[in-house]
């Protein structure tokens, strides 16, 4: 890199974030809750971005690459919603 500053972009920053907040979930023994939504929402920011340009420019590759995790992400949110709160959250 000869300008490290030209890779910051939110589009770059956000989902590192949200895999990194994924990643530290991954070894909780109970996963705090918060912490999967944050994760979900800052890599789902990138995944919801690319689906929607797959749509607008009908490549149909594109759009359901992202279905996996959308559905996965949506699967998750189900089961936190209905598990019961585990430690006081």
């Amino acid at each position: 890199f000869t300008q490290p500053g030209s890779a910051v972009h939110p589009f770059t920053v956000l989902p590192l974030c949200g895999q990194l907040l994924l990643l530290v979930t991954l070894f909780q023994r109970a996963p705090n809750k918060w912490l999967t939504f944050a994760g979900i929402g800052g890599v789902g920011v990138l995944l919801v971005f690319m689906f929607i340009i797959g749509l607008i420019s009908l490549n149909a590759r594109v759009a359901l690459s992202t279905l996996p995790f959308m559905v996965t992400a949506v699967l998750v949110l189900r089961h936190h919603r209905a598990s019961p709160a585990v430690g006081g959250e």
